[in-house]
């Protein structure tokens, strides 16, 4: 059990969505899902310490921005101006796959539900990711679009 906003919960009723804004008091701890808690605690991150910063490129466009570490990389494109393809925003469809030109180290480890769509599409997980549930946690990286 962790603390959070003066009270402990378990992981399980952790936030469901941690407002962008920081502010606590309004936050729905109804029972979620794992994809979703992992995306809470990495918001959580990111306003605990916003002075981390990475970097992301965009190809072809050659679009580049500095993001907060933890981004996920369907914001972080979207930050360099880029609009970025997406269909489910939940690691299901493939929509959002993206080619790793470079910094593929940097990313966040793959969820089985990624590398299972990953697969479906054929697509080798070292060279590509899907950009609604991976996120940017250091450094820089440089992504191609697919579609």
């Amino acid at each position: 059990m962790k603390p959070f906003d003066g009270r402990w919960l378990c992981p399980a009723t952790f936030a469901k969505r941690i407002p962008k804004s920081g502010d606590l008091s309004r936050v729905d701890t109804t029972e979620d899902s794992a994809n979703s808690l992992r995306s809470s605690i990495r918001r959580l991150k990111r306003l605990q310490s916003p002075t981390d910063v990475a970097q992301i490129t965009i190809l072809p466009q050659q679009a580049t921005a500095d993001v907060a570490d933890g981004t996920l990389l369907l914001d972080a494109g979207e930050a360099a101006g880029v609009d970025m393809e997406a269909g489910c925003f939940n690691c299901s469809c493939g929509t959002c796959v993206a080619e790793v030109v470079s910094g593929g180290e940097n990313l966040s480890e793959p969820t089985s539900e990624e590398l299972d769509v990953l697969d479906q599409w054929n697509k080798d997980p070292e060279k590509y990711r899907l950009t609604c549930c991976v996120t940017l946690d250091r450094g820089s990286v440089t992504l191609r679009q697919s579609h």
